[in-house]
């Protein structure tokens, strides 16, 4: 398994940002697939990540947790693992069905926005002034890997977070790159230190 660590992290912070007033305005959720590349020169493994959202508040970027400050993954454990592509995907804006593309980029000291703390997996659509994304839709987005596959626990989330500074945690199924750093363990973790990456 990638991290039975990180499945934690991702169900804790699930728990933090889906309040019971944010329930009814947040609804989605995001699948990661893996498929061997087609491309030589690119790393062994394409991840996809499809997320299919309704939030009332619009979506400003995603944030995928990958581990909290003091995990036992480091930034270069991550930045050798994951390969980000530019454009690192699309999604349908509006009005008229134009196309969104996204930046992806490992984010190490937490979120630019403030919302998490830790090393972290984000991506935000780049919308210009005649196409901007919509409160409901699907994003396809994308990232490498030469380590292959492993299955994410039911309980992970990863979060929505709006222009406002708000954020909505959503479930987040399938499968991310195997790592042999397993993210803050899980045994020996405490829930306040966990906790402590959403603020």
């Amino acid at each position: 398994m990638p991290s039975r660590s990180s499945v934690l992290l991702f169900a804790v912070i699930g728990t933090l940002l889906m309040a019971p007033a944010a329930q009814a305005i947040c609804v989605g959720e995001a699948v990661v697939t893996a498929d061997p590349s087609t491309d030589p020169l690119a790393p062994g493994w394409v991840y996809t990540v499809t997320i299919t959202w309704s939030y009332l508040y619009g979506v400003h970027h995603w944030v995928i947790p990958l581990d909290s400050p003091d995990g036992t993954c480091s930034c270069s454990d991550f930045q050798i693992a994951l390969d980000v592509p530019s454009p690192a995907g699309q999604s349908v804006g509006v009005p008229g069905g134009c196309l969104i593309p996204y930046a992806g980029s490992l984010e190490c000291d937490g979120d630019p926005a403030g919302i998490l703390t830790g090393k972290l997996l984000t991506f935000t659509p780049e919308e210009s002034g005649d196409c901007g994304l919509d409160s409901a839709g699907e994003a396809v987005l994308q990232f490498r890997s030469a380590l292959p596959p492993a299955a994410i626990a039911p309980e992970a989330s990863f979060a929505a977070v709006s222009a406002t500074g708000g954020a909505c945690g959503m479930p987040l199924a399938g499968v991310f790159p195997a790592m042999a750093c397993d993210p803050v363990d899980d045994e020996d973790t405490a829930w306040g230190a966990l906790k402590c990456l959403y603020r």
